[in-house]
Parts: structure tokens; C-alpha cells; sequence
């Protein structure tokens, strides 16, 4: 009895640190990026999944990895191209998530990676698979065997020829689903004419204006 109980005291020794090895949250505030921060996902309907999502974007050409993976079944990302890159942090009141959801914010996904040394800690979930959809907008997805709750991802990477603006993304299981806005390319040709439609209206209003006066 003495040694089951001290063979269980070992194992519940050795299993202190894995309980301990929580993310560093490297990508908030994450040197060189173009913006970072953290999301707290909104539950959707009954869902009782729990989780927030760090991100930061790294303008092209300044997005230094450490070790870059590819996504089965997804084209590799663009190091050159704008760096979306995002973490998801399952947290303890949660249940284990299987997908993770991003939409453009109307712009086009060029590719997926993984980079499982970003964050040192070492119990971080990989995707198993990927895949970026056309479409208007285009929308990718990262899947997972499942992360646990408590329990994070690897961090993720997305390319894309355009800069950000913010969009929808979900995390899903089993049918529940928890939603968010994180950062996500716009098409430049909209931004222009949006600004154009913007300075119209100003001119249109500054000319109703003399007029009137």
C-alpha cells in the first residue's frame, strides 16, 4: 500500500509541471507588429464555450518565425504578404474546441501556417488540417483533434496581400459556437473608394453649405 501510494505521489509530482505550462500570450504586444491585443469570444444560443483569442499582424516583410509549418491541405503562407497570426486560449469554464473560424474582411487569403515555437511553452495544440474558401468573403479555418480547456493553441499564421480590418471569427465544437471580430484583410480598391465616396460627401456638404450661407 505504501508503494502505490508513493508511485502516486511521483506521478501526481511529475504532472505538475504539464498542469503548469501555460501559454506566454507572446503575440499581445508582440515586437515589430502593426497592432496586437486580445478577444474575448461571445458565446452563441446555449454554447458554453469560453475563450479568447490573442492576435497581431505584422506589416510585409517584418514578420520574423521561428519555425514555420505548413497546414495539411491548405497552401503555405506568405511571409512576404501581411502576417496574421492569432492564438486561441480555451479557457478553464470552457469544453474542448475542434475549429477555429477567421473571415476576411471582404480581401483574399493566400495561405496557412502553423508555428509551434512562437510560444515556448510546449503543451500548445497544433492543427491537424486547414483551409482557406473563396468566396465573397474568403473565410479560413484551422482544425483541431481538440484543445482542452484549459488549454491553447499553436500559434496560427494567414497571408494576405492587404491590410486589416476588422471581421468575424468563431470558434466551434460539437454544434456550440462562440464568436468575436479579430483582424482580417480589406480590399484596398473598397478602402479607396470608400475614401473617395467619404471626401464626395464632404464636398457636397461644404458646397450646400456656401451656398446656403
Amino acid at each position: 500500500m505504501k508503494r502505490l501510494f508513493l508511485v502516486a505521489a511521483l506521478v501526481g509530482c511529475l504532472a505538475v509541471p504539464a498542469l503548469a505550462d501555460l501559454s506566454t500570450h507572446p503575440l499581445v504586444g508582440a515586437p515589430g507588429s502593426l497592432l496586437s491585443g486580445s478577444v474575448h469570444f461571445t458565446p452563441i444560443g446555449p454554447s458554453t464555450l469560453d475563450v479568447d483569442v490573442d492576435f497581431a499582424v505584422w506589416t510585409p516583410g517584418t514578420f520574423s518565425g521561428v519555425t514555420l509549418l505548413p497546414v495539411p491541405f491548405a497552401p503555405f503562407f506568405s511571409p512576404a504578404e501581411y502576417v496574421y497570426a492569432y492564438q486561441v486560449h480555451n479557457l478553464p469554464a470552457s469544453h474542448a474546441l475542434t475549429t477555429f473560424g477567421i473571415d476576411s474582411a471582404g480581401g483574399s487569403l493566400t495561405g496557412l501556417a502553423y508555428d509551434p515555437d512562437f510560444d515556448p511553452a510546449v503543451s500548445d495544440v497544433a492543427p491537424y488540417a486547414g483551409s482557406i474558401f473563396v468566396g465573397t468573403p474568403d473565410f479560413a479555418e484551422f482544425y483541431f483533434s481538440a484543445i482542452p480547456a484549459p488549454g491553447f493553441s499553436t500559434v496560427l499564421l494567414m497571408s494576405s496581400p492587404l491590410a486589416p480590418a476588422f471581421a468575424s471569427a468563431s470558434v466551434i465544437n460539437l454544434g456550440q459556437t462562440a464568436a468575436g471580430t479579430l483582424p482580417s484583410p480589406v480590399p484596398g480598391p473598397a478602402a479607396v473608394v470608400l475614401g473617395t465616396l467619404g471626401l464626395g460627401l464632404v464636398g457636397w456638404l461644404k458646397k450646400r453649405y456656401i451656398q446656403g450661407a
